[in-house]
C-alpha cells in the first residue's frame, strides 16, 4: 500500500521534474547492463523510483538508500539495486528486456531520466553457398525488401546485377555466381566486401526471413571477397574459397599455369641453347688459336 502511495505521488510530480535526460543502450543477449543514475552523494530523503514499460510498471523502489523494493516478478532475481547511488543493475538480459525504463529521482532537485534499452542476440555467421543452393531464398534478392547496392561498379570483374550480362570483358560463361545467406534478425545487415570496401548491402524488416545476397565474379578475379553480417552489436564474416565454390576456376587457373610452365620451360630450353652454342664456339676458336701457335713454332 505505502509503495502504491510513493508511485502515485512520483508520478504526479514527474511533469515538475527539472532534468530530464535520456539515453539509449544497445547490449548483447545474456549480458549484464546497467542502467546509471549518476548520483554520486548520499543525501538523507532521497526517493528513487523505477519503472519498465509503456504501462511504466514500478520495477524497484529506493527510500533514502537504505530501503530496498524489488517489486518485479518479469525480472525475478535479476535486478540489482545500488544503494549508494540508485543504480539499476539486470543480468542476463534477453530479447524480452527491450524496451524504455524510467527512472524519478527526488533529491536536492527532481529529475527524471529514460533509458531506451534494445537487446540483441549475437549475429550469425553468414553462409556461402552455390547459386543453385537457393531454393529457400527463392530468386537471389528476390525476398529482400530493403536492398541497397553502395557502390557504382569501378571494378570491371564485379557485376551487381541480378542476372548475368555480357561484358566487353567476355561472355556470362565468364562469370561464376555464389550466394551468401544468413538468418535474419533485428537490424541486422549482409554485405559483400572486397578488401575493406563495401561492394552490395542488404537487410530486411521481416525477421522471420532468410536474408539473401548474390556475387558474380569474373572467373579470373584474383581478388579477396567476403560476406560479412552485422547488428550494432556483433559481426562476423565468411571469406570466399572461390575455387571451392567456382570450379570452372580452378581449370582456368590450371590451363593459364599450363601455357605459363610451358612458355618458361620453352624459354629456358632457349637460353640452354644458346649457351651451349656459345661454349662450342668458344671451345672451336680456341682449338683453332691453339693449332696455329703449333703451326708456327714448326
Amino acid at each position: 500500500m505505502i509503495a502504491s502511495v510513493w508511485f502515485c505521488l512520483y508520478a504526479a510530480v514527474v511533469r515538475a521534474s527539472v532534468r530530464n535526460e535520456m539515453e539509449t543502450i544497445d547490449a548483447t543477449e545474456g549480458t549484464t547492463v546497467t542502467l546509471r543514475t549518476d548520483l554520486t552523494t548520499k543525501t538523507t530523503g532521497d526517493v528513487i523510483v523505477w519503472t519498465f514499460g509503456p504501462a511504466d510498471t514500478l520495477i524497484a523502489q529506493l527510500v533514502n538508500r537504505n530501503t530496498v523494493t524489488l517489486s518485479s516478478e518479469r525480472f525475478r532475481d535479476r535486478l540489482q539495486l545500488d544503494t549508494q547511488t540508485g543504480s539499476l543493475t539486470i543480468c542476463n538480459v534477453g530479447i524480452s528486456d527491450s524496451g524504455v525504463y524510467k527512472v524519478l529521482i527526488i533529491s536536492v532537485e527532481i529529475s527524471n531520466k529514460q533509458f531506451t534499452v534494445t537487446v540483441y542476440a549475437p549475429v550469425s555467421i553468414p553462409a556461402i553457398k552455390n547459386i543453385s543452393d537457393i531454393s529457400e531464398c527463392q530468386t537471389p534478392d528476390k525476398n529482400l525488401s530493403h536492398s541497397n547496392i553502395s557502390e557504382a561498379t569501378e571494378d570491371q570483374s564485379m557485376q551487381l546485377q541480378s542476372t548475368p550480362i555480357r561484358t566487353d570483358r567476355g561472355s556470362t560463361t565468364d562469370l561464376c555466381t555464389v550466394l551468401c545467406s544468413l538468418t535474419n534478425g533485428p537490424h541486422v545487415n549482409l554485405s559483400w566486401t572486397k578488401g575493406k570496401r563495401t561492394l552490395k548491402q542488404t537487410n530486411n524488416l521481416d525477421v522471420s526471413v532468410l536474408l539473401c545476397l548474390h556475387l558474380e565474379i569474373h572467373i579470373q578475379d584474383n581478388h579477396i571477397y567476403s560476406c560479412v553480417a552485422a547488428n550494432p552489436i556483433s559481426s562476423h564474416s565468411t571469406q570466399l574459397n572461390i575455387t571451392q565454390f567456382c570450379p570452372q576456376v580452378g581449370l582456368s587457373r590450371v590451363h593459364c599455369c599450363g601455357a605459363v610452365e610451358r612458355l618458361v620451360r620453352l624459354v629456358l630450353s632457349a637460353v640452354v641453347g644458346l649457351a651451349v652454342v656459345a661454349i662450342l664456339i668458344h671451345h672451336f676458336r680456341s682449338r683453332t688459336v691453339l693449332n696455329r701457335r703449333v703451326e708456327h713454332k714448326f
